[in-house]
């Protein structure tokens, strides 16, 4: 790919992936680092969007948390069909399997 081409989808917003959540908490905390309040009513308000900043990072974190053991389990049913499936089974079952049909 020319460097025109990727100039031009960078300053177009065509990147191929999307910024993260964490990114944008980070941006957020940055601009709240910047900021300095000058009142005692702007004062409380920063605190009050730190403080849902942070709370905000920790139930991210959850959320992933939650949707990586949903990937799992997703991912462990999917091969535990696959096992019990006919279709995938072999042609000739293991000895075991026959011995356990016969009783």
């Amino acid at each position: 790919m020319k460097l025109n081409d990727m100039t031009r989808r960078f300053l177009m917003g065509e990147s191929k992936d999307p910024p993260s959540i964490q990114s944008y908490i980070q941006a957020i905390k940055e601009i709240l680092a910047s900021m300095h309040p000058r009142s005692e009513t702007d004062r409380r308000r920063f605190e009050m969007a730190h403080n849902h900043l942070r709370n905000l990072k920790r139930e991210v974190r959850r959320l992933e948390q939650q949707v990586e053991s949903l990937k799992y389990e997703k991912e462990m049913i999917h091969l535990d069909s696959d096992v019990n499936d006919p279709a995938t089974m072999p042609l000739n079952p293991p000895l075991e399997l026959e011995e356990k049909k016969e009783e």
